[in-house]
């Protein structure tokens, strides 16, 4: 019998609860409001998380007859185009992972197909000379454009993919997104997966701050952001995000927001990153409900200059927690996940906001001392869910590196072994947070206290990140993996990350000091110990954030932070 750890905080049960209360009695007219007043990604989200087949059906006639009054009347303003956005979610959503969460427990897949039949004929009734039409499909293109160029894609077929939409209809734009989404190898394999997609072993995110409703089509529960996937984001659309950030701080009452000791431009940098992680968490939002804040969070990093600041970690927490609380109102709890950095400051941080349940995730970590520390102080957390990261190739490529250069002569070895760093350390991890305590482990739930593999690489054509460790509670997934993993057909097995690393591939690996710090804690084979065993506990703050792998991620965050910091002027 595994820990199940603390409880989770009753704030948080009772807050969850309550919005649940209230969506599952919403009624038809509800649902068409939320739809005539924009949030049509909420109305989407509660058909497929919510929604019984009679409110299910009852909505499709009330669009059906909402769209052909508009078309009658020949109106082209926002009630039409709110409309037609809620139409094709639901024609693509329909075709995707989606319907695992509710919709196939309500509707047999005769239904379903007629179902998303119906919307399709609802899209198809848009006039190509309605500028409902141009309007929806320049925002498609664009998002196409971007989204395959994240893909790595090449800059000619981005371009293409964006001609596509614009030369084409709304059914076709449909069709088109139906036909990707077939193509993911990670949608296959969540469609010929049984149950329910919150008890499956390995649960995976969105690696990025854009493109997520792509994500969530292809099976996606999560998403992650740093400072700089938000401002790889924000470049993306950068007067779109000025503009729903200005919106946003004037809407806040800062007088009964908290803020500790952070300062002005520190307060309004958490206020432009929030504004961008708020966008993709009311696209979760329904699905966090629905499984009671296991999934459906999106992940908000604290400023990375606070590495072992625990007072203004705290504070920032606070602050964009409450932030969010007051944005949503009636007490409704917040869907977000804090990354804080994996050194002692964070630990102490964790240990704090734990107590209030709210969720974390451990970042900047790339080793078994740094998570095993933090896995025991998650798992008295009173949060629904945290998580510990892997970051997979941020290890693995500093550890090539080290090998390479100390055997020249023999780099093609050490670039195969070191393929495998990433995924020997998050399996010794699995065995040390998750084997019962009489078996050398914590004994800890893994659907609470989740490993969460990220930054993961590609290797020709092979994604041992992904497929070696498939079995790991999370993985977050760019979307350049995403897309790489449709390359060939993939095998998943759970029991992946539970198979042992050749010994000759980990000795290989051991001739790396990063390796052995990053694989090795006390209690394992002293042959594979680092000269320097570093500790949260025991080591000095400084010899921690020094540690290669740590200090070279840490700088990027830390310019990327700095780079976002500079956005700010406009907020006066």
């Amino acid at each position: 019998m595994m820990n199940q750890g603390s409880a989770v905080n009753p704030r948080v049960i009772s807050a969850i609860e309550h919005e649940k209360k209230v969506l599952t009695q919403y009624g038809v007219e509800d649902i068409v409001a939320l739809i005539e007043s924009g949030q049509v990604e909420r109305a989407v989200g509660h058909s497929f998380h919510f929604s019984s087949a009679k409110l299910i059906r009852e909505v499709s006639l009330q669009v059906k007859i909402a769209v052909e009054a508009e078309l009658q009347a020949a109106r082209e303003d926002g009630s039409l185009l709110n409309y037609i956005s809620y139409s094709l979610l639901m024609a693509v959503g329909l075709s995707s992972a989606l319907i695992k969460w509710n919709v196939q427990k309500e509707f047999s897949s005769q239904e379903i197909d007629a179902l998303q039949g119906f919307y399709a004929v609802l899209v198809a009734k848009v006039p190509a000379n309605n500028s409902v039409s141009k309007t929806l499909l320049e925002a498609y293109a664009e998002e196409v454009y971007h989204r395959y160029l994240t893909e790595a894609r090449s800059k000619e077929d981005a371009a293409a993919g964006k001609a596509q939409v614009l030369t084409g209809s709304l059914s076709d734009y449909v069709k088109m997104m139906i036909d990707e989404v077939h193509q993911s190898s990670l949608y296959a394999y969540e469609m010929h997966s049984e149950g329910d997609p919150l008890e499956a072993e390995t649960v995976w995110g969105n690696d990025y701050g854009l493109f997520l409703q792509f994500a969530l089509w292809c099976g996606a529960s999560f998403q992650t952001t740093n400072p700089p996937l938000v401002k790889a984001a924000w470049d993306t659309y950068a007067q779109d995000w000025k503009k729903r950030t200005s919106v946003l701080y004037k809407s806040l009452d800062f007088s009964t927001l908290k803020s500790g000791g952070l300062d002005a431009d520190q307060k309004k940098v958490s206020v432009l990153s929030y504004t961008i992680v708020e966008k993709s968490c009311h696209l979760v939002r329904d699905m966090y409900l629905q499984c009671a804040g296991r999934l459906g969070f999106v992940c908000y990093q604290v400023n990375p200059n606070h590495q072992n600041n625990v007072d203004l970690m705290v504070d920032e927490i606070r602050f964009v927690h409450a932030m969010m609380s007051q944005r949503l109102g009636h007490g409704y709890e917040p869907n977000i996940s804090f990354k804080i950095p994996g050194t002692l400051g964070g630990l102490k941080a964790a240990e704090i906001v734990g107590k209030d349940g709210i969720s974390i995730t451990v970042t900047l970590s790339f080793s078994v001392f740094q998570a095993v520390a933090f896995g025991k102080v998650l798992a008295k957390s009173t949060s629904a869910v945290s998580s510990v990261v892997i970051m997979n190739g941020r290890l693995a490529f500093p550890v090539r590196d080290d090998l390479v250069g100390m055997f020249p002569e023999d780099k093609e070895t050490y670039l195969k072994s070191s393929e495998l760093v990433g995924v020997d350390v998050t399996k010794h991890l699995y065995e040390k947070l998750y084997a019962p305590k009489g078996k050398g482990g914590l004994g800890i739930d893994p659907k609470r206290v989740r490993i969460m593999n990220a930054s993961l690489r590609i290797y020709g054509d092979e994604i041992p990140d992904v497929l070696d460790v498939w079995g790991s509670p999370s993985i977050t997934i760019f979307p350049n993996v995403r897309h790489a993993l449709s390359i060939k057909k993939r095998d998943y097995s759970f029991d992946a990350v539970k198979l042992p690393v050749d010994a000759d591939v980990r000795n290989t690996n051991a001739k790396s000091e990063i390796f052995r710090q990053s694989w090795w804690v006390e209690g394992d084979d002293a042959k594979l110990a680092p000269q320097q065993k570093l500790s949260l506990h025991d080591s000095s703050p400084e010899a921690i954030v020094t540690w290669g792998p740590i200090a070279a991620t840490q700088a990027q965050f830390v310019g990327s932070y700095q780079s976002t910091k500079e956005l700010i002027g406009f907020l006066g």
